[in-house]
Protein backbone atom coordinates (compact mmCIF):
# COMPACT_ATOMS: atom_id res chain seq x y z
CA UNK A 1 0.00 0.00 0.00
CA UNK A 2 1.59 3.32 -0.82
CA UNK A 3 2.95 5.28 1.97
CA UNK A 4 3.68 8.75 2.52
CA UNK A 5 6.06 10.52 4.75
CA UNK A 6 4.61 11.29 7.88
CA UNK A 7 3.42 14.12 9.04
CA UNK A 8 2.64 15.23 12.66
CA UNK A 9 0.47 18.24 12.44
CA UNK A 10 -2.70 18.29 13.62
CA UNK A 11 -5.42 17.89 11.11
CA UNK A 12 -8.47 20.48 10.65
CA UNK A 13 -10.86 20.27 7.47
CA UNK A 14 -11.11 23.57 5.49
CA UNK A 15 -15.00 23.03 5.99
CA UNK A 16 -14.01 23.04 10.00
CA UNK A 17 -11.53 26.13 9.81
CA UNK A 18 -13.98 28.14 7.67
CA UNK A 19 -16.58 27.15 10.10
CA UNK A 20 -14.49 28.34 12.85
CA UNK A 21 -13.84 31.94 11.33
CA UNK A 22 -17.58 32.84 12.36
CA UNK A 23 -15.85 33.36 16.09
CA UNK A 24 -14.12 36.22 14.99
CA UNK A 25 -17.17 38.49 14.55
CA UNK A 26 -20.30 36.26 15.92
CA UNK A 27 -20.90 37.86 19.77
CA UNK A 28 -21.51 34.26 20.72
CA UNK A 29 -20.27 30.97 19.66
CA UNK A 30 -21.82 27.47 21.09
CA UNK A 31 -20.27 24.50 19.79
CA UNK A 32 -21.81 21.27 21.46
CA UNK A 33 -20.68 17.72 21.16
CA UNK A 34 -19.41 14.69 23.23
CA UNK A 35 -15.68 14.09 24.47
CA UNK A 36 -13.46 13.16 21.68
CA UNK A 37 -14.46 15.51 19.16
CA UNK A 38 -12.07 18.12 19.00
CA UNK A 39 -13.70 20.97 20.33
CA UNK A 40 -10.74 22.63 22.63
CA UNK A 41 -8.01 21.65 19.83
CA UNK A 42 -9.85 22.96 16.86
CA UNK A 43 -10.42 26.24 18.83
CA UNK A 44 -7.18 26.25 20.60
CA UNK A 45 -5.19 25.71 17.20
CA UNK A 46 -7.74 28.54 15.57
CA UNK A 47 -6.52 31.00 18.16
CA UNK A 48 -3.37 30.22 18.28
CA UNK A 49 -2.74 30.50 14.37
CA UNK A 50 -4.68 34.02 14.23
CA UNK A 51 -2.73 36.89 13.08
CA UNK A 52 -1.97 40.20 15.84
CA UNK A 53 -5.18 42.01 16.52
CA UNK A 54 -5.46 44.78 18.87
CA UNK A 55 -7.89 42.53 21.30
CA UNK A 56 -7.32 39.92 24.29
CA UNK A 57 -8.16 36.67 24.92
CA UNK A 58 -9.66 34.74 28.45
CA UNK A 59 -9.52 31.11 28.37
CA UNK A 60 -11.67 29.52 31.47
CA UNK A 61 -11.13 25.41 31.80
CA UNK A 62 -14.42 24.82 33.87
CA UNK A 63 -13.85 21.78 36.29
CA UNK A 64 -15.45 19.50 38.31
CA UNK A 65 -15.31 21.46 41.93
CA UNK A 66 -17.56 23.09 44.49
CA UNK A 67 -20.04 25.43 42.90
CA UNK A 68 -18.55 28.61 44.96
CA UNK A 69 -15.09 27.67 43.92
CA UNK A 70 -16.32 27.47 40.30
CA UNK A 71 -17.79 30.51 40.81
CA UNK A 72 -15.14 32.42 42.19
CA UNK A 73 -12.94 31.40 39.12
CA UNK A 74 -15.20 32.69 36.71
CA UNK A 75 -15.41 36.02 38.10
CA UNK A 76 -11.74 36.12 38.75
CA UNK A 77 -11.69 36.28 34.89
CA UNK A 78 -14.87 38.91 34.62
CA UNK A 79 -12.25 41.17 36.98
CA UNK A 80 -9.60 40.63 34.05
CA UNK A 81 -12.18 42.15 31.76
CA UNK A 82 -14.43 44.42 33.56
CA UNK A 83 -13.07 45.20 36.74
CA UNK A 84 -15.94 47.04 38.13
CA UNK A 85 -18.33 44.31 36.88
CA UNK A 86 -15.65 41.46 38.33
CA UNK A 87 -15.27 43.02 41.56
CA UNK A 88 -19.14 43.52 42.23
CA UNK A 89 -19.79 39.49 41.08
CA UNK A 90 -16.99 38.38 43.94
CA UNK A 91 -18.26 40.94 46.21
CA UNK A 92 -21.35 39.30 45.86
CA UNK A 93 -20.35 35.53 46.97
CA UNK A 94 -22.39 32.89 44.88
CA UNK A 95 -25.76 34.25 44.09
CA UNK A 96 -28.60 32.23 44.81
CA UNK A 97 -32.15 32.42 42.85
CA UNK A 98 -33.15 35.61 44.52
CA UNK A 99 -29.63 37.42 42.92
CA UNK A 100 -29.82 36.01 39.28
CA UNK A 101 -31.36 39.33 38.20
CA UNK A 102 -28.74 41.38 39.35
CA UNK A 103 -26.34 38.79 38.05
CA UNK A 104 -27.75 38.38 34.72
CA UNK A 105 -27.76 42.37 34.22
CA UNK A 106 -23.99 42.98 35.37
CA UNK A 107 -22.98 40.23 32.72
CA UNK A 108 -25.06 42.13 30.25
CA UNK A 109 -23.90 45.44 30.66
CA UNK A 110 -20.05 44.53 31.07
CA UNK A 111 -18.20 46.80 28.96
CA UNK A 112 -14.52 45.52 27.60
CA UNK A 113 -12.37 48.60 26.66
CA UNK A 114 -11.24 45.99 23.47
CA UNK A 115 -12.19 43.61 21.40
CA UNK A 116 -12.07 40.40 24.08
CA UNK A 117 -12.96 36.43 23.36
CA UNK A 118 -14.36 34.75 26.86
CA UNK A 119 -13.55 30.98 26.13
CA UNK A 120 -15.43 28.71 28.69
CA UNK A 121 -14.06 24.84 28.23
CA UNK A 122 -16.16 22.54 29.73
CA UNK A 123 -19.02 24.34 30.08
CA UNK A 124 -21.17 21.73 31.61
CA UNK A 125 -19.05 21.45 34.72
CA UNK A 126 -19.79 25.22 35.53
CA UNK A 127 -23.50 25.40 34.35
CA UNK A 128 -24.93 23.80 37.86
CA UNK A 129 -23.17 26.73 39.86
CA UNK A 130 -25.62 29.44 39.79
CA UNK A 131 -29.01 29.86 37.96
CA UNK A 132 -29.47 29.88 34.30
CA UNK A 133 -30.41 33.15 34.06
CA UNK A 134 -26.79 33.96 34.63
CA UNK A 135 -25.61 32.10 31.80
CA UNK A 136 -28.11 33.48 29.13
CA UNK A 137 -27.22 37.12 30.32
CA UNK A 138 -23.66 35.86 28.93
CA UNK A 139 -24.49 34.58 25.80
CA UNK A 140 -27.10 37.19 24.94
CA UNK A 141 -24.97 40.02 26.33
CA UNK A 142 -25.01 43.34 25.00
CA UNK A 143 -21.24 44.02 26.39
CA UNK A 144 -19.69 46.24 23.90
CA UNK A 145 -16.40 44.51 22.03
CA UNK A 146 -17.11 41.21 23.87
CA UNK A 147 -16.98 37.66 21.84
CA UNK A 148 -18.00 34.85 23.77
CA UNK A 149 -17.58 31.28 23.28
CA UNK A 150 -18.79 28.10 24.74
CA UNK A 151 -17.75 24.99 24.69
CA UNK A 152 -19.97 21.79 26.53
CA UNK A 153 -20.18 18.03 25.88
CA UNK A 154 -24.01 18.15 26.69
CA UNK A 155 -26.72 19.98 24.32
CA UNK A 156 -27.73 23.32 24.13
CA UNK A 157 -31.12 24.36 23.91
CA UNK A 158 -32.49 24.99 20.41
CA UNK A 159 -33.75 28.42 21.12
CA UNK A 160 -30.38 30.03 21.87
CA UNK A 161 -28.82 28.36 18.65
CA UNK A 162 -30.90 30.25 16.02
CA UNK A 163 -30.46 33.79 17.91
CA UNK A 164 -29.08 36.64 15.72
CA UNK A 165 -25.24 37.08 16.48
CA UNK A 166 -24.89 33.62 17.72
CA UNK A 167 -22.65 31.01 15.96
CA UNK A 168 -23.45 27.26 16.35
CA UNK A 169 -21.09 24.26 15.57
CA UNK A 170 -22.64 20.64 16.48
CA UNK A 171 -22.03 17.08 16.76
CA UNK A 172 -22.74 17.02 12.35
CA UNK A 173 -20.33 19.54 12.19
CA UNK A 174 -17.21 18.22 14.10
CA UNK A 175 -17.47 15.25 12.27
CA UNK A 176 -15.17 14.10 9.70
CA UNK A 177 -16.58 13.44 6.31
CA UNK A 178 -15.47 10.48 4.40
CA UNK A 179 -13.52 12.52 1.84
CA UNK A 180 -11.49 14.16 5.35
CA UNK A 181 -11.00 11.03 6.82
CA UNK A 182 -9.17 10.13 4.09
CA UNK A 183 -7.33 13.17 4.01
CA UNK A 184 -6.59 12.93 7.53
CA UNK A 185 -4.99 9.30 7.39
CA UNK A 186 -3.12 10.33 4.44
CA UNK A 187 -1.05 13.01 6.57
CA UNK A 188 -0.01 10.24 8.72
CA UNK A 189 1.62 8.34 5.44
CA UNK A 190 -1.20 6.02 5.21
CA UNK A 191 -3.29 6.42 1.94
CA UNK A 192 -6.75 4.48 1.69
CA UNK A 193 -8.81 2.63 -0.49
CA UNK A 194 -12.12 3.87 -1.06
CA UNK A 195 -13.71 0.82 0.48
CA UNK A 196 -11.24 1.07 3.98
CA UNK A 197 -12.57 5.02 3.89
CA UNK A 198 -16.21 3.38 3.88
CA UNK A 199 -15.08 1.17 6.41
CA UNK A 200 -13.48 3.46 8.87
CA UNK A 201 -16.15 5.50 8.90
CA UNK A 202 -19.08 2.87 9.95
CA UNK A 203 -16.65 2.08 12.85
CA UNK A 204 -16.32 5.62 13.85
CA UNK A 205 -18.87 7.94 11.93
CA UNK A 206 -16.28 10.67 11.84
CA UNK A 207 -15.40 10.99 15.41
CA UNK A 208 -12.46 12.10 15.54
CA UNK A 209 -11.14 10.51 18.79
CA UNK A 210 -11.81 6.74 17.37
CA UNK A 211 -10.55 7.59 14.11
CA UNK A 212 -7.10 8.66 16.08
CA UNK A 213 -7.46 4.86 17.41
CA UNK A 214 -8.18 2.87 13.54
CA UNK A 215 -5.53 5.05 12.68
CA UNK A 216 -2.73 4.31 15.26
CA UNK A 217 -4.10 0.49 15.08
CA UNK A 218 -3.16 0.18 11.34
CA UNK A 219 -0.24 2.01 11.54
CA UNK A 220 1.06 -0.06 14.34
CA UNK A 221 -0.58 -3.62 13.16
CA UNK A 222 -1.39 -3.30 9.21
CA UNK A 223 -4.64 -3.74 10.35
CA UNK A 224 -8.20 -1.74 11.46
CA UNK A 225 -9.71 -3.13 14.61
CA UNK A 226 -12.73 -4.33 13.73
CA UNK A 227 -15.06 -2.76 15.76
CA UNK A 228 -16.88 0.61 16.88
CA UNK A 229 -16.37 -0.04 20.69
CA UNK A 230 -14.39 3.03 21.57
CA UNK A 231 -13.35 1.23 25.24
CA UNK A 232 -12.21 -2.22 23.35
CA UNK A 233 -9.97 0.21 20.75
CA UNK A 234 -8.79 2.10 23.05
CA UNK A 235 -7.88 -1.65 25.65
CA UNK A 236 -6.12 -3.06 22.44
CA UNK A 237 -4.62 -0.28 20.59
CA UNK A 238 -3.54 1.91 23.79
CA UNK A 239 -3.22 -0.04 26.94
CA UNK A 240 -2.21 -3.92 25.92
CA UNK A 241 0.58 -2.78 24.75
CA UNK A 242 2.25 -0.96 27.62
CA UNK A 243 4.38 -2.59 30.35
CA UNK A 244 3.13 -2.56 33.96
CA UNK A 245 5.44 0.52 34.96
CA UNK A 246 3.55 2.46 32.07
CA UNK A 247 0.04 1.26 33.36
CA UNK A 248 0.92 1.77 36.76
CA UNK A 249 1.73 5.75 35.48
CA UNK A 250 -1.24 5.95 33.19
CA UNK A 251 -3.16 5.28 36.47
CA UNK A 252 -1.12 7.86 38.33
CA UNK A 253 -1.59 10.72 36.05
CA UNK A 254 -4.83 10.07 34.06
CA UNK A 255 -7.06 11.95 36.94
CA UNK A 256 -5.49 15.45 35.91
CA UNK A 257 -6.12 17.73 33.14
CA UNK A 258 -2.57 18.54 33.39
CA UNK A 259 0.71 17.93 35.36
CA UNK A 260 4.80 19.29 35.35
CA UNK A 261 7.59 17.36 34.74
CA UNK A 262 8.39 17.76 38.20
CA UNK A 263 4.66 16.36 39.44
CA UNK A 264 4.98 13.59 36.21
CA UNK A 265 8.30 12.27 38.11
CA UNK A 266 6.96 12.17 41.58
CA UNK A 267 4.37 9.99 40.61
CA UNK A 268 6.50 7.44 38.93
CA UNK A 269 8.39 7.39 42.26
CA UNK A 270 11.31 9.32 40.96
CA UNK A 271 13.72 11.08 43.78
CA UNK A 272 15.06 14.47 43.39
CA UNK A 273 18.46 13.34 42.12
CA UNK A 274 16.88 11.84 39.52
CA UNK A 275 15.22 14.70 37.41
CA UNK A 276 17.69 15.77 35.46
CA UNK A 277 17.01 12.19 33.62
CA UNK A 278 14.72 13.85 31.70
CA UNK A 279 17.53 17.57 31.36
CA UNK A 280 19.80 14.94 29.99
CA UNK A 281 17.42 13.75 27.58
CA UNK A 282 17.38 17.13 25.91
CA UNK A 283 20.54 18.00 26.03
CA UNK A 284 21.72 15.03 24.70
CA UNK A 285 19.30 15.59 21.78
CA UNK A 286 20.63 18.73 21.49
CA UNK A 287 24.45 17.65 21.35
CA UNK A 288 23.57 14.50 19.11
CA UNK A 289 22.02 16.77 16.29
CA UNK A 290 23.60 18.60 13.35
CA UNK A 291 23.72 21.95 12.57
CA UNK A 292 21.75 21.04 9.13
CA UNK A 293 19.12 18.89 11.01
CA UNK A 294 18.93 21.96 13.97
CA UNK A 295 17.59 24.16 11.27
CA UNK A 296 15.91 21.61 9.10
CA UNK A 297 13.57 21.21 12.34
CA UNK A 298 13.98 24.76 14.15
CA UNK A 299 10.48 24.63 15.17
CA UNK A 300 11.32 21.47 17.38
CA UNK A 301 14.81 22.82 18.06
CA UNK A 302 13.06 25.92 19.98
CA UNK A 303 10.49 23.88 21.90
CA UNK A 304 13.24 22.01 22.89
CA UNK A 305 15.74 25.21 24.30
CA UNK A 306 12.13 26.13 25.62
CA UNK A 307 12.07 23.31 27.41
CA UNK A 308 15.56 23.31 29.31
CA UNK A 309 14.12 26.86 30.64
CA UNK A 310 11.23 24.75 32.35
CA UNK A 311 14.00 22.15 33.76
CA UNK A 312 15.87 24.95 34.99
CA UNK A 313 18.91 24.51 33.22
CA UNK A 314 19.06 28.14 32.71
CA UNK A 315 22.67 28.04 31.73
CA UNK A 316 22.06 25.55 28.51
CA UNK A 317 19.38 27.18 27.60
CA UNK A 318 21.14 30.84 27.00
CA UNK A 319 23.58 28.73 25.26
CA UNK A 320 21.47 27.03 22.84
CA UNK A 321 19.99 30.27 22.39
CA UNK A 322 22.94 31.80 21.34
CA UNK A 323 23.86 28.59 19.61
CA UNK A 324 20.40 28.89 17.40
CA UNK A 325 20.71 32.38 16.78
CA UNK A 326 23.97 31.85 15.30
CA UNK A 327 23.25 29.10 12.92
CA UNK A 328 19.97 31.60 11.71
CA UNK A 329 22.26 33.94 11.03
CA UNK A 330 25.03 32.48 8.59
CA UNK A 331 22.27 29.33 7.27
CA UNK A 332 21.22 29.19 3.83
CA UNK A 333 17.82 30.07 4.72
CA UNK A 334 14.81 31.64 3.05
CA UNK A 335 14.67 35.37 4.10
CA UNK A 336 11.29 34.82 6.01
CA UNK A 337 12.28 31.69 7.42
CA UNK A 338 15.32 33.36 8.40
CA UNK A 339 13.25 36.40 10.48
CA UNK A 340 11.20 33.88 11.61
CA UNK A 341 13.48 31.90 13.54
CA UNK A 342 15.55 35.00 14.62
CA UNK A 343 12.34 36.43 15.93
CA UNK A 344 11.59 33.30 17.59
CA UNK A 345 15.11 33.74 19.18
CA UNK A 346 15.01 37.02 20.00
CA UNK A 347 12.16 35.91 22.28
CA UNK A 348 13.38 33.23 23.90
CA UNK A 349 17.19 35.10 24.58
CA UNK A 350 14.65 37.78 26.52
CA UNK A 351 13.85 35.09 29.39
CA UNK A 352 18.37 35.05 29.82
CA UNK A 353 18.52 38.53 30.97
CA UNK A 354 15.32 38.67 33.10
CA UNK A 355 14.24 40.36 35.15
CA UNK A 356 15.46 43.43 33.46
CA UNK A 357 12.72 44.81 32.17
CA UNK A 358 14.68 47.30 29.75
CA UNK A 359 16.75 44.28 28.19
CA UNK A 360 13.68 42.05 28.29
CA UNK A 361 11.91 44.97 26.58
CA UNK A 362 14.17 46.00 23.42
CA UNK A 363 15.03 42.19 22.42
CA UNK A 364 10.94 41.71 22.23
CA UNK A 365 10.43 44.41 20.62
CA UNK A 366 13.29 43.01 18.18
CA UNK A 367 11.24 39.89 18.12
CA UNK A 368 8.18 41.98 17.34
CA UNK A 369 9.68 43.42 14.36
CA UNK A 370 11.17 39.73 12.62
CA UNK A 371 7.94 37.92 13.30
CA UNK A 372 5.10 40.55 13.21
CA UNK A 373 2.72 38.28 14.84
CA UNK A 374 2.66 35.30 17.93
CA UNK A 375 5.41 33.52 18.43
CA UNK A 376 4.94 29.79 17.85
CA UNK A 377 6.12 28.18 20.96
CA UNK A 378 3.55 30.36 23.20
CA UNK A 379 0.04 29.69 23.46
CA UNK A 380 -3.21 31.55 24.83
CA UNK A 381 -3.18 29.78 28.12
CA UNK A 382 0.64 30.35 28.85
CA UNK A 383 1.56 32.54 31.89
CA UNK A 384 3.89 34.89 31.40
CA UNK A 385 4.81 35.22 34.88
CA UNK A 386 6.38 31.33 35.31
CA UNK A 387 4.14 30.33 38.07
CA UNK A 388 4.93 33.24 40.52
CA UNK A 389 0.82 34.85 42.09
CA UNK A 390 2.22 38.64 40.45
CA UNK A 391 4.17 40.50 38.20
CA UNK A 392 5.14 42.45 40.92
CA UNK A 393 7.28 39.49 42.32
CA UNK A 394 9.08 39.16 39.23
CA UNK A 395 10.07 42.79 39.35
CA UNK A 396 10.19 44.07 42.48
CA UNK A 397 13.19 42.91 43.79
CA UNK A 398 15.38 45.72 44.33
CA UNK A 399 14.87 48.59 47.05
CA UNK A 400 14.74 52.58 45.41
CA UNK A 401 13.80 51.45 41.86
CA UNK A 402 10.59 52.04 41.66
CA UNK A 403 10.23 54.91 39.33
CA UNK A 404 12.59 53.57 37.03
CA UNK A 405 10.92 50.05 36.80
CA UNK A 406 7.64 52.25 36.06
CA UNK A 407 9.27 53.88 33.38
CA UNK A 408 10.89 50.85 31.94
CA UNK A 409 6.79 48.70 32.21
CA UNK A 410 5.68 52.50 30.43
CA UNK A 411 8.18 52.20 27.60
CA UNK A 412 8.52 48.09 27.32
CA UNK A 413 4.98 46.45 27.78
CA UNK A 414 2.83 48.31 25.48
CA UNK A 415 4.30 46.96 21.88
CA UNK A 416 1.31 44.90 20.00
CA UNK A 417 4.12 41.90 20.13
CA UNK A 418 3.75 42.18 24.22
CA UNK A 419 -0.29 42.54 24.68
CA UNK A 420 -0.46 39.34 22.60
CA UNK A 421 1.39 37.19 25.46
CA UNK A 422 -0.97 36.01 28.37
CA UNK A 423 -0.58 38.29 31.78
CA UNK A 424 2.10 40.09 30.23
CA UNK A 425 2.35 43.17 32.40
CA UNK A 426 0.09 46.29 30.96
CA UNK A 427 2.14 49.59 32.35
CA UNK A 428 0.03 50.32 35.23
CA UNK A 429 0.22 48.09 38.75
CA UNK A 430 -2.20 47.34 41.55
CA UNK A 431 -1.27 49.47 44.21
CA UNK A 432 -1.30 52.95 46.06
CA UNK A 433 1.60 54.48 44.30
CA UNK A 434 0.87 57.33 42.54
CA UNK A 435 -1.91 56.29 40.88
CA UNK A 436 -5.42 55.11 42.39
CA UNK A 437 -5.32 51.62 40.77
CA UNK A 438 -3.30 48.99 39.17
CA UNK A 439 -4.13 46.62 36.62
CA UNK A 440 -1.91 42.84 36.92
Amino acid sequence: MPRHKKDNKLYFSERLTSLLKGILTARTTLISAPSGYGKTTAVREFFDKLPPRHGTFHWLTCVEEPAFAAWERFCRVIQKMDAPAGNELLAMGLPDDDMRGEVATLLMEMECEEETWLVMDDFQNIRSAVHDTAWNALMEHGAKNLHTVILTRTAIEMRMTKKPGVLYLGQDDMRLTESEIGEYFEQAGVRLAPDQIREVNRNTWGWIIALNLQREGYIKTGAFPHTADIHKMMREIMWDGLAGKERNFLLRVSPFDAYTFRQAAHMMGMGEDELPDYAKTLLDTMENTTAEEKLANSADVIKIIFMLFGAGRYEQFGRRCAEMTALAAAGDLPETEKNRLSGELSLLTSFTKFNNIAEMGALMRRAHELLGDRPSFIRMSDTWTFGNPSVLFLYHSETGRLDAELADMDENCTSPFCLQIPNFPKCKFLYPYREKYIVL
